[in-house]
């Protein structure tokens, strides 16, 4: 009785923890999503792994203040596809529609850099968040 009721036990810890390690890397990469700063999102089971490196000008209309011109932002990111080289990018984000990165198979689009409106005084790098959008193209 005590031995059916371990193997029982020991069944089930075996399934828990299959169920655990499966669902945590099954995250799909398409969609929208929020980076912060110096972290990275995706998996090479994904095909492809974004890392947001850092905000090289941020030159965006504070809030609270009135501005002639929006001004503009650029960020660099890292990708690695399907476990090759990493490489960086510059995403160049100014007024009108939100700028568009293709990378191998994949379409990143800067949907917002927050905080928007950046507060006066400017943002500490640590402070910064991307919002993307991946989408990969139909093979």
């Amino acid at each position: 009785m005590r031995r059916g009721i371990f193997l029982l036990g020991l069944l089930l810890v075996i399934a828990v923890f299959t169920a655990c390690a499966t669902s945590s890397s099954s995250s799909p990469v398409e969609g929208t999503l929020t980076i912060p700063n110096g972290l990275g999102f995706g998996s090479t089971d994904d095909g492809i792994v974004v890392e947001f490196v850092r905000v090289t000008n941020d030159s965006r209309c504070p809030a609270g203040v009135q501005c002639v011109r929006a001004g503009e932002a650029f960020v660099t990111i890292k990708t690695i596809v399907d476990g090759g080289t990493p490489a960086e990018s510059t995403i160049e984000m100014g007024p009108g529609a939100p700028p568009t990165l293709v990378v191998d198979r994949f379409t990143i689009t800067l949907l917002e850099l927050r905080p928007s409106p950046p507060p006066v005084g400017g943002v500490a790098q640590d402070q910064y968040e991307l919002l993307l959008r991946i989408e990969k193209a139909d093979s």
